[in-house]
């Protein structure tokens, strides 16, 4: 069949199930207006709102300091991270392993997630080009809680981490 004839036969189709589908609405009353009965509840009645007096004639006297009272240390100055070359903050992280198997990285690093570090692991190349997955800790803005991490992690691991410049 040519094109035309497909366009015209589709559109007879249609306009036949138009008409199938239509004329019963059309013509049989479906359309008739039913009267419809609505109730609507009366609202409800409204709460007593409380009236409330002020006195502004009479003044209200501060209540005494508690005598345990003592005023906040001052804050300590907030310390800004240094910036690279390339205006990103320096920060820190501990490397703790290196594995030549990437299981063995993974499953420390789930044991560290595991106790509530935040560790993460790079693959990277070695020596001889191979490729090693090495276990990190971190990052953070100040060395010195890198370092008191190291610590930590020496006693609980027995790992001897190295604190390294972290790279994103």
């Amino acid at each position: 069949m040519d094109h035309k004839r497909k366009q015209r036969l589709t559109g007879a189709l249609v306009l036949v199930a138009s008409i199938v589908i239509l004329y019963p609405l059309l013509f049989s009353g479906g359309f008739e207006d039913e009267d419809m009965v609505l109730t609507i509840p009366e609202p409800p009645e409204a709460p007593e709102i409380p009236k409330y007096v002020e006195r502004l004639d009479i003044l209200m006297e501060a209540p005494p300091e508690p005598a345990d009272f003592a005023p906040a240390p001052p804050a300590a100055p907030e310390e800004r991270p240094s910036l690279d070359k390339k205006q990103l903050p320096v920060s820190w992280s501990l490397q703790l392993a290196a594995f030549s198997k990437q299981l063995n990285a993974v499953q420390l690093q789930d044991r560290l997630r595991g106790d509530g570090f935040r560790s993460y692991t790079r693959e990277s190349k070695g020596s001889k080009g191979r490729i090693l997955y090495r276990v990190y800790v971190g990052p953070d803005l100040r060395k010195e809680k890198i370092l008191k991490l190291r610590n930590s992690i020496e006693k609980d691991y027995s790992l001897k981490g190295m604190v390294v410049r972290f790279v994103p």
